[in-house]
């Protein structure tokens, strides 16, 4: 990874910690909001990303309810769901943007806890002020030179 995007990873998750301990509410993990805003320039992987989240989080949070999974129990399959619908959509997601499995996971697992209105509000702001700010850094910074 390159030194602007190591530092916009960063920035993502000082960000999503005082946004957490300011709100009370996730922002899909503490990686996700800078893996997101290195992506903002692909709507349409954003997006995808958000939408298998949400459509992840009912089955997640029957799987909770009726089976009592916690803690990473309930991180660790919430990836497995990402990954069997990858496999499952294999031919037919081939050409849309695929950011990966583990923020989807992380954000479905989020919209589980806290609700999907509150979790999808949470990484779009966070991620959004991520990615105005690594590039407020980043044009400050070239312009310095």
């Amino acid at each position: 990874m390159s030194t602007p995007e190591l530092i916009t990873l960063g920035l993502g998750i000082v960000i999503s910690m005082i946004y957490g301990e300011r709100t009370g509410l996730g922002s899909g993990g503490l990686v996700s909001a800078g893996l997101l805003a290195l992506s903002l320039r692909a709507p349409m992987r954003v997006l995808a990303c958000l939408i298998v989240a949400a459509a992840l989080c009912p089955l997640l949070r029957f799987t909770v309810d009726h089976f009592g999974i916690h803690g990473r129990t309930r991180i660790g399959f919430a990836m497995l769901m990402v990954l069997a619908v990858r496999l499952a959509a294999g031919q037919f997601m081939q050409s849309v943007p695929w950011v990966g499995w583990v923020v989807p996971a992380l954000i479905a697992a989020d919209m589980q806890r806290q609700g999907i209105l509150e979790t999808l509000a949470s990484v779009v702001s966070v991620t959004c002020l991520t990615g105005l700010l690594a590039q407020f850094l980043f044009q400050i910074g070239g312009a310095l030179r």
